[in-house]
């Protein structure tokens, strides 16, 4: 399990286009990741943004070593200096109480515009200086963000959105750069797309041949022998070499243990890799990107 993150988004907040159950209590919440961490999942991703979620994994009492990777909040980019610095002291301040820690062990910028910020970037390194934060990283939407933030030296994490229909990632650039930056951990999210690759036509945005998608991945299923879309989507993602980390959000403890047992599928060999790729190799972003799908989905 040393490749599995347990995502708290769910934990936290209502979140997910496709989770019907709602946020579990906090009881339950805390079952989730004591379970998950009897099956030896050591590392969590949070947010300050993701509700109760950094209070939640806070109340973990565990004699082993495990790691929190938490992000940014959100504010105005375009703010003073004085303010900016405020917002970002605040956000760390509230983050180390919630999660009962005296400094963070990897930080990511949430927005890309606060990593395109001079002055916000500069006091997190002044911060990083003074053993406040650990590792510093960030969270990207697409492979253009992930180019410019793997050319920063002081980038040491970077969690991006990847799944089997998203081929951005087979980026020739991109790929290169990841070799040369071995002191980079590369976290994958967003695996099922928030769940629509596992669900049928009615939760896929319109205004595309959802048809195409849903039936191409079932037939893949069968073809490549997986017992469902989930392997499917777990076996592709393994399968990339470079991806240092799988981020797995659930919204319930069965989800949990299903999804554990169920992540012990086997790779894919490169034949079947590049099948995928051939498939989606023109996967529009109103698809991949579900920042766009308010226009386009019920």
């Amino acid at each position: 399990m040393d490749r599995l993150v347990l995502g708290t988004a769910q934990l936290g907040l209502e979140y997910g286009h496709t989770n019907i159950t709602g946020m579990p209590t906090a009881i339950q919440a805390l079952s989730i990741i004591n379970y998950a961490l009897e099956k030896g999942i050591k590392t969590f991703d949070t947010a300050r943004s993701y509700g109760t979620a950094e209070n939640v994994l806070g109340q973990i009492n565990s004699n082993d070593t495990i790691t929190i990777i938490t992000k940014l909040g959100k504010f105005n980019y375009n703010a003073s200096e004085s303010i900016l610095k405020n917002n970002i002291d605040k956000s760390i301040e509230e983050s180390c109480k919630a999660l009962q820690v005296s400094n963070l062990d990897t930080l990511l910028i949430h927005d890309f515009e606060h990593f395109n910020n001079k002055i916000i970037w500069k006091h997190l390194l002044s911060l990083q200086e003074k053993n406040k934060i650990g590792k510093l990283g960030i969270s990207v939407y697409n492979v253009e963000e992930a180019i410019i933030a793997l050319k920063d030296i002081n980038i040491n994490h970077i969690q991006l959105p990847i799944n089997i229909i998203d081929s951005q990632w087979n980026n020739d650039i991109f790929l290169e750069l990841v070799k040369q930056r071995s002191d980079v951990s590369i976290h994958a999210r967003s695996i099922f797309l928030q769940g629509i690759l596992l669900n049928d036509t009615s939760f896929w945005p319109k205004n595309h041949d959802s048809a195409f998608y849903v039936n191409t991945l079932d037939n893949l299923m069968v073809d490549f022998g997986f017992s469902n879309k989930v392997e499917l989507c777990f076996s592709y993602v393994k399968s990339l070499k470079w991806i240092d980390g799988i981020i797995m959000g659930v919204d319930t403890l069965l989800q949990l243990k299903k999804n554990i047992e169920l992540f012990n599928v086997r790779t894919m060999d490169e034949e079947k890799i590049q099948k995928i790729r051939s498939i989606f190799n023109a996967t529009p972003k109103s698809i991949v990107d579900p920042r766009l799908w308010m226009q386009t989905i019920n």
